[in-house]
């Protein structure tokens, strides 16, 4: 996924990275970042979306937006040494991905991403049983904090109460680790969107921007 999302090819299990670093070495990242189509997308001012029925956090959507050494740290449960040398992990960088690319580009401000609709709730949920998580910290907060104008949805309740016209941030996490496969989505109590589902109302988000938008799905 990397190489479809920049151009270029590189090694198995590092994500958002060229070849010229070591997988699990974060110290390696520096300098050898590669440009991804939804940052290129993002620097001129169009709108981005992150649509996937896997974990958010894992490799194939985590290339639109995260540079790392190592793509099974999808959160800082998976990788304490990791976190001692100063690595952070996938979930993270979601929230700070707007600051990622501005200290990476001089002069250049973004406003984040628009929309990113999936599962693996659990790696953004501080550590708790009955959450099933992992992590440390509370990220679906931090982000609402961060988008205080934005939605945060669980269940297709939830995401069905979202006016497209109106909302200009959605995250949805549907389930604590990948969505249901299409066939067993009626087994799900909460309820998840489709595929179709969570791509229609993306693009009803993504298209108010005049400037045009791009969208991973």
């Amino acid at each position: 996924m990397t190489a479809m999302m920049s151009g270029v090819k590189t090694d198995v299990g590092v994500i958002g990275v060229d070849e010229d670093i070591e997988r699990g070495d974060c110290a390696s990242l520096s300098g050898n970042e590669l440009v991804t189509s939804l940052e290129a997308a993002e620097i001129p001012g169009k709108s981005t979306g992150i649509i996937s029925t896997a974990r958010i956090t894992h490799a194939t959507p985590a290339t639109t937006y995260a540079k790392s050494a190592e793509r099974n740290w999808e959160d800082n449960s998976d990788m304490p040494a990791a976190v001692a040398a100063g690595c952070v992990d996938i979930a993270s960088q979601l929230l700070s991905f707007e600051n990622g690319i501005q200290s990476r580009f001089s002069g250049v401000k973004v406003n984040g991403i628009e929309v990113v609709l999936g599962g693996g709730r659990r790696h953004f949920l501080t550590k708790d049983v009955a959450f099933n998580s992992t992590d440390g910290r509370d990220l679906t907060a931090e982000w609402q904090a961060q988008y205080p104008a934005g939605s945060f949805v669980t269940d297709q309740a939830g995401f069905d109460t979202v006016d497209a016209n109106t909302t200009p941030r959605l995250f949805g996490l549907f389930n604590e680790s990948h969505m249901q496969y299409e066939a067993d989505r009626g087994n799900d109590i909460a309820g998840e969107p489709s595929l179709r589902e969570m791509t229609n109302k993306a693009i009803d988000i993504l298209d108010n921007n005049e400037q045009g938008f791009f969208l991973m799905v």
